[in-house]
């Protein structure tokens, strides 16, 4: 599994934009051999956010963005498909600490990606 994560931003001292841009080669977890992926945001172990699911598909484009507190020990991004009855299978996880945020930052490339 891969994420790609596009213009990640302060906005001012104390917060943080992050845009989940897709992810790409994810499991299937549907019968039809397919997913509905969503992305969950956690800031600091706790969820803040997370993207809409995508019908039917392993690459997902959700082009959506999230700001919140800068993270005092880092960002997970989860990815889930979406079930209607029942509990969202896992598909993956992608984390990032501190200092990998701060190198983000400081980086001239503005798109990036996880596996």
């Amino acid at each position: 599994m891969m994420i790609h994560f596009f213009d990640v931003v302060v906005t001012d001292k104390t917060k943080i934009r992050f845009t989940i841009f897709r992810a790409e080669n994810l499991s299937p977890a549907d019968k039809s051999g397919t997913s509905d992926p969503f992305c969950k945001i956690l800031i600091d172990g706790k969820e803040k956010g997370k993207t809409s699911y995508i019908d039917r598909t392993l690459n997902p484009s959700w082009n959506e963005c999230f700001t919140t507190r800068y993270p005092r020990n880092g960002v997970e991004f989860k990815v889930y498909d979406h079930d209607t009855f029942g509990q969202d299978d896992f598909l993956g996880s992608v984390s990032l600490t501190t200092d990998e945020i701060l190198e983000i930052l400081n980086s001239s490339v503005r798109s990036f990606a996880y596996l």
